[in-house]
């Protein structure tokens, strides 16, 4: 049998401090998006912009409409997924906290699709990261002699999805 090598204090404690940190950020988004009430507020689309996606190949260049980015009256951008808009007013609900828009009707009550915002994939992601960094937290201090496979296990975990996430932000 090998030793099982033990991690040191300052290692612990310095991935500890990252930790609360994160859980602390991700929970807080977790909790406005899903727990706390949202706030409706009727607005007006000032500017549209048109966003295409060009893709060139050896056989020529195409070009599809990937949405529609919307700059509201009160200061609010988001972007939808190939849906126009023809309404001026419309209704946005956010978030309390951080004031992420979560969905936008027109005045007939049409709800929008959004490319932007804490849905579907991005949402998944959030939870996973917010559970994962609670979860390593109480391992972290509960756990007396940790190996460094588990050490190394819960960096890399938590330093994936946030890279996952940061991957899904720079492509919105």
């Amino acid at each position: 049998m090998s030793a099982k090598p033990i991690i040191s204090k300052n290692r612990k404690q310095i991935t500890l401090v990252i930790l609360y940190i994160v859980a602390i950020l991700f929970n807080a988004i977790v909790i406005d998006r899903y727990i706390l009430p949202s706030q409706k507020i009727s607005d007006k689309i000032v500017k549209e912009i048109r966003v295409s996606q060009t893709r060139s190949s050896k056989f020529g260049s195409s070009t599809t409409l990937r949405g529609y980015n919307y700059y509201t009256e009160k200061g609010f951008e988001f972007l939808t997924d190939k849906e126009y808009i023809s309404d001026l007013t419309i209704s946005i609900e956010k978030t309390l906290i951080f004031k992420n828009i979560i969905s936008v009707s027109t005045e007939r009550g049409d709800k929008k699709e959004l490319l932007t915002g804490l849905g579907g994939l991005n949402a998944c992601f959030y939870l996973i990261l917010a559970l994962s960094s609670i979860i390593s937290i109480c391992y972290l201090k509960f756990k007396s002699e940790l190996s460094d496979n588990e050490f190394l296990n819960i960096i890399l975990f938590n330093g994936f999805i946030i890279f996952v996430l940061t991957v899904v932000w720079t492509l919105v």
